[in-house]
């Protein structure tokens, strides 16, 4: 049993390691506010219902196709209830141009 005591550290203190390490990119908001915040969807209705959730009052303007850095981005335009305009963007990677 003595044998097992440094393996079960090791493995204690890896495991702890581990659940402490974050990618960069995770801990950047994502609010879809820029390109560099882009909420990442598999769907137009995923966007759809992240702007009904996120500004429930707002009256959509336009839709746009945008490539930014070689990747797609729908960009969504609202104006909110305070008259302001807001655009929000959404990395479509995942989906757009795979087909159906």
């Amino acid at each position: 049993m003595k044998n097992l005591k440094p393996y079960f550290l090791f493995c204690v203190l890896f495991i702890i390691a581990s659940c402490a390490s974050t990618k960069r990119s995770e801990n950047i908001k994502k609010d879809g506010l820029s390109f560099e915040t882009a909420v990442i969807v598999d769907s137009i209705m995923e966007e759809y219902q992240y702007v009904k959730s996120a500004c429930p009052d707002c009256t959509k303007n336009s839709q746009a196709l945008i490539y930014y850095q070689k990747k797609p981005y729908d960009v969504l335009t609202f104006t909110n209830a305070k008259g302001e305009v807001i655009k929000y963007h959404f990395d479509i990677s995942n989906f757009f141009g795979k087909g159906f």
